[in-house]
């Protein structure tokens, strides 16, 4: 195999892989004035305590590795709730840094700028960490996605991650299926 190639199938993987260098093994995250030229985003190395590949964004150490929490698909919600039913545990002790929260949406009647469903990303049951609305999706269009990519960071560890509606005015029913992308930070 060819470095290029190699190059293409892991550029996935790293958060800037076109600069990025390979900073070897270590049992904690190297500081800047330990990396000739300083740490740069897309570097990465091996932590050998916790045997996992991980990768600097230019602020943090993180998992190289992309993780991903599905929840169940939501039927017939038809009042304001918030959605404990639905809990996604996360591993005591990491934080988790957020990437990506798609939101798949099946409403009944067209939504409004009036009538419409808030749809929230919270930790620990009480804090936003992201928010999107069902303003302007047609009706009895399944699969209608959002995309989200700006979050207010968790602070710390996370006991779990929960969705949460809130209705605005008189909006359909709602249908609903989340799925998170992260990776955690590595102290």
């Amino acid at each position: 195999m060819d470095v290029q190639q190699l190059r293409q199938e892991l550029a996935p993987y790293f958060v800037s892989y076109s600069s990025s260098r390979f900073l070897g093994r270590f049992t904690t995250n190297p500081l800047t004035a330990d990396v000739p030229g300083g740490l740069q985003s897309g570097d990465w190395g091996i932590r050998t305590d916790a045997l996992i590949p991980v990768v600097y964004d230019g602020t943090r150490f993180l998992t190289a590795e992309i993780f991903e929490a599905r929840f169940a698909y939501t039927t017939g919600i038809s009042a304001t709730v918030e959605d404990f039913t639905r809990l996604e545990p996360m591993p005591s002790g990491l934080q988790p840094y957020i990437v990506q929260w798609d939101v798949t949406f099946n409403i009944g009647a067209t939504n409004t700028a009036v009538n419409y469903w808030q749809a929230f990303l919270r930790s620990n049951g009480t804090t936003t960490i992201a928010q999107t609305d069902t303003i302007g999706l047609t009706a009895a269009t399944a699969n209608q996605r959002r995309t989200i990519t700006s979050f207010s960071q968790p602070a710390g560890a996370l006991f779990y991650l929960n969705p949460s509606y809130v209705k605005q005015g008189t909006p359909s029913n709602l249908e609903a299926l989340h799925i998170i992308r992260y990776r955690y930070i590595i102290p």
